[in-house]
């Protein structure tokens, strides 16, 4: 029989069930900016940074790191999804980011179909991709058989570290999927063939675009910050920052955009925001499905590119910024808070368990 914390806990955890696929927040040019206090960015990246550092004390005092992982991938609500995806629809390359990306797709399904209507041919570049789960993704996606070269709905390009040489033998993704080996000529590794974009230069990046700008980019990067979680968002900048430049140098205008991204808390995060609001007609921040929820994690889906910039007031975007960053950080403080509060209630050993 239930006691009253355990029934909470699993009330709390259906809870977040309903909320699986509503992780989303679409930005506002029009918000009201009257009953926003845009000081409160600092009391919500205080609150989170704080549940943060208690999971990390939490795992030094109740379990080791590797144990937490393992732990908070079982409480994860989609932590099976792949298993029973490649079972029953028999997947090729089917991993979590195969199946964010999906996800992303049927949420950008409207900017395909006007894209397939007009019988255009899409240009696709996707941005530190390896080992190709988004590739995979689109061309099942447009229901192909099997990954090509090119072919009549699109033509792609990818770029990654290059797994094949000595430099990168310790950071790069392997080439699981056998992408990058047989589909070479995709591959774009920059003139120093580490792949690594932070070294691009202006001249490479118009490289890319000798046949042509790009109607689709995908940038999916990200750097390790398991170690230093409170510093994630710094980590990843200038990553993040080096994607977006090159999507604005080689996109068509018209053009849907799809970026990784974290917590929105500094400000040269807050600036590339307002940049890709100045040079997109809608942003959409989403949390997928398959993307833990004790995590930071979430995509920005930027449709309809302008090509130059126009005006929008910084205020109002700021106002986006802060009433977005706060309801993904209350969805990630209680998604980490039912992981603890479950682990002590020693909920997992009782028959209820089976129902999580």
């Amino acid at each position: 029989m239930l006691n009253y914390n355990h029934a909470y806990i699993l009330e709390r955890y259906q809870n977040q069930l309903k909320n699986l696929f509503n992780k989303r927040y679409i930005f506002d040019m029009e918000i009201d900016t009257s009953n926003i206090n845009f000081k409160k960015m600092n009391e919500i990246n205080e609150n989170l940074h704080e549940v943060k550092k208690s999971t990390k004390d939490y795992q030094i005092a109740k379990l080791s790191n590797k144990d937490w992982r393992s732990y908070t991938k079982f409480m994860h609500m989609m932590s099976n999804t792949i298993h029973s995806i490649k079972n029953r629809y028999k997947v090729t390359f089917c991993t979590q980011a195969y199946l964010k990306c999906r996800e992303l797709l049927f949420l950008s399904h409207d900017w395909f179909f006007q894209k397939y209507k007009t019988h255009t041919k899409i240009r696709i570049l996707h941005l530190c991709e390896a080992p190709g789960a988004f590739v995979y993704a689109i061309h099942d996606f447009y229901q192909l058989p099997t990954v090509e070269k090119d072919n009549s709905f699109f033509e792609w390009k990818m770029n990654s570290l290059n797994p094949f040489i000595k430099e990168n033998e310790l950071c790069a993704f392997k080439d699981e999927a056998g992408l990058m080996e047989r589909f070479s000529e995709n591959m774009f590794y920059g003139s120093d063939n580490t792949g690594d974009i932070l070294n691009f230069t202006g001249e490479e990046i118009k490289n890319l675009i000798v046949d042509g700008k790009y109607d689709f980019i995908t940038a999916d990067g990200s750097i390790n910050s398991m170690e230093c979680q409170g510093k994630q968002e710094l980590n990843v900048l200038p990553l993040i920052e080096k994607e977006i430049l090159i999507a604005l140098e080689t996109l068509n205008a018209g053009g849907m955009f799809i970026v990784k991204m974290y917590t929105f808390f500094e400000q040269e995060t807050q600036v590339l925001i307002t940049k890709l609001c100045q040079m997109f007609e809608k942003i959409q921040v989403v949390k997928p499905s398959c993307s833990k929820a004790s995590n930071s994690e979430v995509y920005l889906i930027c449709l309809n590119f302008y090509g130059s910039e126009i005006f929008v007031e910084r205020e109002k975007v700021t106002c986006n910024i802060v009433r977005c960053s706060e309801i993904f950080a209350n969805y990630q403080i209680e998604a980490i808070q039912i992981n603890k509060d479950a682990y002590d209630s020693v909920l997992l050993k009782s028959p209820i368990a089976n129902q999580l």
